[in-house]
């Protein structure tokens, strides 16, 4: 602000000071330095960590890009395999469970700065750590394949038209049985 008032002052016709005069004065005070702002021990370990976590996605993103990635060989009827050779670390989905396994990892840890400051001795910690890790990594788990093996509403209606007398004679137009 003040350097942008000297400026104006600079050019206006009026000025009694010459232009040089004043923008050198302003180019003066636009060099002092400003007062440094501390950060708690907190804050600066929060930073760090975001850093160290960004870092890291980075470098998972440069791996999952040039890694490599898997040749199907057969076709319908055979089935598909997989090329050998070409199944490597980032070439089947690897990078989505990086980021899950990360802030499972997250969250252990900071529990286990909390169970620190407490009062509770390093290795109880890391071992609370860990449990915690395990335990979510285990509960993720469980969410996944209770998902997988629960019907979908299409696969519960159509057990019910089956169990019908409609649909144990229903065919389709080739003359194929629609229920098992």
């Amino acid at each position: 602000m003040i350097v942008a008032t000297l400026v104006a002052t600079a050019w206006a016709p009026q000025a009694t000071v010459g232009r040089r005069a004043v923008l050198a004065g302003a180019a003066a005070i636009s060099t002092v330095p400003l007062p440094a702002v501390a950060l708690s021990k907190e804050k600066a370990k929060e930073k760090a960590l975001q850093k160290e976590t960004a870092s890291e996605a980075k470098q998972a993103m440069k791996e999952y890009k040039f890694a490599p990635r898997p040749e199907l060989q057969g076709d319908a009827k055979t089935g598909y395999t997989y090329k050998e050779g070409t199944v490597g670390a980032g070439s089947q989905g690897e990078l989505a469970g990086y980021f899950k396994d990360k802030g499972a990892k997250i969250q252990a840890d900071f529990q286990a700065d909390k169970a620190r400051a407490t009062g509770m001795s390093a290795s109880e910690a890391k071992k609370l750590a860990d449990d915690l890790e395990a335990k979510t990594l285990n509960d993720k788990k469980q969410a996944y394949l209770e998902k997988r093996n629960r019907k979908s509403f299409d696969e519960i209606e159509i057990e019910k038209f089956c169990k019908t007398e409609a649909g144990k004679t229903a065919v389709d137009n080739v003359g194929r049985k629609q229920c098992p």
